[in-house]
């Protein structure tokens, strides 16, 4: 009899073992480092830190969407609104948003670019009316200079956002891509 608790545990300690192995295999699944690269092309600068998601599923109206949304509480608030206002869409039409951020100097404002990849096509006239700016000296470059941001559109899907003052930076990551710090590359 005193060797049956034992065989219990041994049973119970088995089945842990299955239940977190399996767990593991699902953590993989989920893992950032398990698909293809975030792409970084049309950012203006080398990123330091690097944000992407999907706004349309992350907004969109259901119960697991809901509870998620809950659970960020005014950090969700806060991300809708600096959605909105950075890129003049609405969460719910952004297919794919990155987020990139270069911190300078100390006690300074980090500059904060973006490359957005709408669910639906978008005309030119769309794009002038939501950008409001003046368009951008290079005629190869179609980039729009508003007071606060400036827009680069690259296709009637995709665009990218950076600071005004930015402007020509913005236009060379056309040619150019940004380049990711050798830390960033393997994620």
């Amino acid at each position: 009899a005193a060797l049956q608790p034992g065989i219990k545990a041994s049973a119970q300690y088995q089945e842990e073992v299955a239940d977190r192995a399996a767990s593991n295999d699902d953590a993989e699944t989920l893992s950032p480092t398990s698909g293809e690269p975030i792409p970084v092309d049309y950012l203006p600068f080398t990123p330091h830190v690097l944000c992407h998601m999907h706004p349309a599923e992350l907004w969109k109206e259901d119960r697991n969407t809901a509870e998620f949304q809950a659970m960020l509480s005014t950090l969700g608030i806060w991300l809708k609104e600096q959605i909105e206002t950075r890129t003049r869409y609405k969460p719910e039409e952004i297919s794919e948003l990155t987020f990139a951020v270069n911190f300078g100097p100390r006690m300074s404002a980090p500059d904060v670019a973006a490359v957005v990849r709408l669910k639906s096509p978008q005309t030119d006239q769309e794009f002038m009316q939501r950008f409001k700016g003046r368009i951008y000296a290079d005629p190869k470059v179609e980039l729009y200079e508003a007071p606060d941001f400036s827009y680069m559109i690259i296709d009637d899907k995709t665009f990218a956002i950076a600071p005004s003052n930015m402007s020509e930076s913005l236009a060379m990551s056309m040619k150019d891509p940004a380049l990711l710090s050798s830390d960033m590359e393997p994620l």
